[in-house]
């Protein structure tokens, strides 16, 4: 029991990681129909940014705070270098398709050239007194104050953006534009503001994800950029392309076969078994677990 309710609590610390990682990324393709190969490098340069104001400046909010307007500068940089200057051309070539995914790519090396010089190729140690060390036992198992924190403001914020999506005037126009963008334009709604917007909130829940990654796993390092990408890949199929109710469940489920599969196989099978499992659910599911053949947000 104590086993069970242990894995619970990992699981669900994770998958709340996983799943603010995921629904950024999975908010440019649903909105754009562009795989953003810059997110999981957002991700891993804001990380490294905010671990490095904690370092400096010993507070936790200020890191916050430098990591989520870190992201919605490199969202803005997105969304101006990378997106806009390819997304009008070639509607019947290929630049539709390929221009956003190769200039994202070009972005990408960029920034983890950035890093690396700026930060090195070591990792970096989040202090020990950057968050309380407090923990609670429950029934056998031990659950941390930041365990705590990280799932109760992760699920929290899950359900405050779906209803952000499903309930307000942006969240309304967001849907619009993806559904049909020339559609949403002549109804009156700002595509290229909502685009902008899309970027900004992705990148910034990037970047949150990179500040609760960097206080799980006590530090970062500029060559997680690449292992979280796949995270991301396989937890967006998994879910249905372009669904944020498939990227949640999905995360849940990459978070479950990690744990368990770390648990029962021992870490080298960490990466192994998601990969498997995708393979026996695209076989049945071949648009995903959520997933429909026309985009979804």
């Amino acid at each position: 029991m104590d086993t069970l309710l242990q894995q619970t609590i990992n699981t669900l610390t994770m998958a709340s990681v996983y799943g603010l990682f995921a629904v950024g990324f999975v908010l440019i393709f649903g909105v754009l129909d562009v795989l953003n190969l810059g997110y999981a490098f957002v991700f891993m340069i804001t990380a490294n940014i905010a671990v490095w104001t904690i370092i400096n400046s010993g507070s936790l909010v200020l890191a916050v705070a430098v990591g989520l307007v870190s992201g919605a500068v490199l969202g803005l940089v997105l969304d101006f270098v990378a997106y806009r200057p390819v997304r009008g051309r070639g509607a019947t070539g290929g630049a539709v398709s390929y221009g956003p995914l190769l200039s994202t790519l070009g972005i990408a090396g960029v920034l983890e050239a950035v890093a690396v010089v700026w930060f090195g190729t070591r990792n970096q140690i989040v202090p020990e007194d950057a968050f309380p060390q407090q923990s609670f036992h429950l029934f056998g198992a031990t659950i941390t104050l930041l365990q705590i924190v990280v799932i109760v403001f992760g699920i929290g914020l899950l359900i405050a953006l779906h209803r952000f999506l499903r309930g307000t005037i942006y969240g309304r126009a967001l849907r619009a534009v993806a559904e049909n963008r020339q559609m949403a334009t002549s109804l009156g709604i700002n595509s290229g503001a909502v685009v902008t917007g899309v970027w900004v909130l992705s990148s910034m829940l990037a970047a949150l994800a990179g500040v609760f990654i960097a206080l799980v796993t006590s530090g970062v390092s500029t060559s997680m950029g690449s292992t979280y990408e796949l995270k991301g890949f396989i937890v967006v199929v998994l879910g249905g392309m372009g669904s944020v109710g498939g990227a949640i469940v999905a995360a849940l489920m990459l978070a479950v076969l990690e744990t368990t599969g770390v648990y029962y196989l021992g870490g080298q099978f960490r990466d192994m078994i998601p990969l498997l499992a995708i393979v026996l659910i695209l076989l049945i599911r071949p648009h995903g677990l959520l997933g429909r053949r026309a985009r979804t947000v």
